[in-house]
């Protein structure tokens, strides 16, 4: 019993030598494999604003040969990846290290999510790693102004003028001045078939109809476009986001609108602001039309507008 005891452990033994020279880091397959880290931040990940760049340096260290890196995007959990860069090594030597500056912009339509870069290191030997950088972009707040007052093409008190981005009315000279004139965004005026009016300043008909007023508009070259929201949800009470300001003109399938006319108290419309302004989105609630003639004639807006450009 005690032969066999003996025979027993000695080849228990003989296993364990086996299991260990197995598991050595000669023979360890990820031995080689590249590894990934970053500079100039703190973890892996950051929270910026819209607008703001997202600096770092991507390191990859390849003990068998660094072949490419590959950095992917995705906003958002649901969201699709698609590949921003996929650099391989030049012919030549093969480097162990690679190092690349990452420049990230935030936008505006990323605010209030999470926006993932996903790094891809690929070694000359086929091993790979991955590592993911998240960057959580903060929701701007945007601007919303109350009462503003715009008064008809005849009012000689109230302007008729108006920049969305800073809230200022301007009257017809102050807007032609050259400090001015790229600030317009949309104008009002009263017409007796189509009655309370918002146009862009580029819009065809209410340059006729300023020239028509002895003031024209050849100076003001801004082209805002409209839509008229018509569902309840997508008023203007209940869009209180980046996105939903967005989402209230992008997904809106009204017509799109150098002007608005008819306009009545309580309707709603998103608008979209000339590219040369930003592309900023908005959204404007009437509060009260009022005048009965050309001298006081007056609308009165809510207004909603994105705080920074896209």
């Amino acid at each position: 019993m005690k032969r066999f005891l003996n025979y027993y452990l000695s080849l228990t033994l003989i296993a364990s030598l086996f299991v260990v020279a197995g598991c050595s880091e000669e023979d360890d397959p990820l031995i080689n494999a590249p590894q990934i880290s970053f500079d100039g931040v703190s973890g892996d990940g950051v929270t910026a604003d819209v607008g703001e760049d997202v600096d770092f340096t991507v390191n990859v260290t390849a003990p068998g040969g660094f072949n490419r890196l590959v950095i992917y995007r995705t906003l958002g959990v649901d969201g699709t990846r698609s590949t921003l860069l996929d650099t391989a090594r030049t012919s030549g030597d093969v480097p162990t290290a690679f190092t690349l500056p990452v420049s990230y912009t935030v936008t505006a339509d990323e605010a209030g999510q999470d926006v993932y870069l996903d790094f891809r290191a690929v070694g000359e030997d086929d091993q790979e790693a991955e590592r993911r950088f998240t960057i959580t972009v903060n929701e701007p707040e945007f601007a919303e102004y109350q009462t503003v007052l715009l008064g008809g093409q005849t009012n000689t008190t109230e302007p008729s003028f108006y920049n969305a981005v800073d809230n200022e009315r301007y009257m017809y000279a102050a807007a032609n001045e050259v400090a001015n004139r790229d600030q317009v965004d949309f104008l009002y005026h009263y017409g007796n078939t189509n009655f309370n009016i918002i146009a862009s300043p580029d819009d065809t008909d209410s340059r006729a109809a300023w020239t028509g007023y002895g003031n024209p508009l050849t100076n003001l070259n801004n082209s805002t476009r409209f839509k008229r929201i018509t569902t309840t949800s997508s008023g203007y009470a209940n869009i209180n986001s980046n996105n939903a300001l967005i989402n209230a003109y992008a997904e809106n399938a009204n017509p799109e609108l150098s002007r608005l006319t008819q306009l009545q108290q309580g309707e709603t419309f998103a608008f979209r602001l000339d590219a040369d302004r930003g592309a900023r989105y908005g959204v404007v609630e009437v509060v009260e039309v009022a005048g009965t003639s050309g001298t006081n004639r007056t609308i009165t807006l809510n207004v909603k507008v994105q705080a920074a450009n896209n």
